[in-house]
């Protein structure tokens, strides 16, 4: 057979009459149905990827929220008082200025999500410009929201950084903090009716509280000319205990109070606990106005 002949029986044995109506394809495909085979994930598949998803999302929630979050607070004073708010990762995620003279450091400083380091040293830089700080003055930094241990390592990154100034380390790594106090302390306390002073109604009350009408007496601490006193709480509504333990809160709240960041708070109250010239509540807040320097050179200058 010739393939001339074959392909013209193939030609004619494939053909399929078609009419040249439109109604031709509706009349084949009348009786046809289509089925749709559905796509099925098996079951434990379907778990496995419902729990990444899952996986994923917490992921990135905690990633968020450390990388926004503050662990570690650093506050910075030189007179003008800076606060560095510092994530799980080190980096600062917050830079506040605490006072007025503050703000306008603040305008030329780059600080978020660089390394703590960094930002204190341009914060020397910008004080140092701005003729805040001197080689003869001093930094007092406040470390917050993490243990001792991990404290000393805070510190040596951050002297190291700063190694060309004199710094003063006050850290919040210890709950308590016990204040000097005397009858007079108490009695300037109860003499006045500010927010600082309100702070120690709750301090110094007991629950032992005498009747009205009655008379308590507190023996007081030596006093500076060597002689004893003695404080008369007639018609207190408690009995007053001398030489109160502040905890962390009361630290903080007394701080605020007195407008002053919590580290420089401790540097006032170890230069008052230091020097018994320093008896009254008065006396404690002149401290905490002082220039940190010179809160700094009274410090030094305590007898040990």
């Amino acid at each position: 057979m010739k393939l001339r002949q074959f392909q013209k029986i193939l030609a004619a044995s494939a053909a399929i009459p078609v009419t040249r109506d439109d109604g031709f394809v509706a009349r084949v495909t009348a009786d046809m149905t289509v089925a749709v085979i559905p796509s099925r994930t098996p079951f434990l598949r379907r778990i496995a990827l419902s729990f990444a998803a899952a996986a994923f999302s917490f992921a990135l929630f905690v990633t968020g929220f450390l990388g926004f979050h503050a662990d570690v607070t650093v506050t910075v004073d030189v007179n003008p008082s800076f606060e560095l708010r510092i994530n799980h990762y080190d980096r600062v995620v917050g830079l506040e200025a605490l006072n007025g003279e503050a703000e306008a450091i603040l305008a030329g400083i780059g600080y978020f999500n660089a390394r703590p380091e960094m930002v204190l040293s341009e914060l020397y830089e910008a004080l140092s410009a701005a003729g805040y700080v001197t080689d003869q003055d001093v930094i007092l930094l406040g470390i917050s929201g993490i243990g001792e241990a991990e404290g000393e390592r805070y510190e040596t990154s951050y002297s190291t950084a700063l190694g060309q100034a004199t710094v003063l380390y006050m850290n919040a790594f210890e709950t308590t903090l016990t204040l000097r106090t005397s009858a007079a302390f108490a009695e300037s306390v109860f003499e006045t009716d500010d927010a600082h002073s309100a702070v120690w109604e709750d301090v110094f009350a007991t629950d032992a509280a005498p009747a009205s009408g009655s008379s308590t007496t507190i023996e007081a601490v030596t006093t500076t000319a060597g002689t004893d006193t003695f404080y008369d709480v007639t018609d207190k509504e408690a009995v007053y205990n001398l030489s109160p333990a502040l905890d962390g809160i009361e630290i903080a709240v007394l701080a605020e109070s007195l407008g002053v960041t919590e580290a420089k708070l401790r540097l006032a109250i170890a230069v008052f606990n230091g020097d018994e010239s320093y008896a009254t509540m008065s006396d404690l807040v002149w401290l905490t106005v002082q220039p940190v320097s010179a809160l700094a050179t009274l410090y030094a200058n305590l007898p040990q």
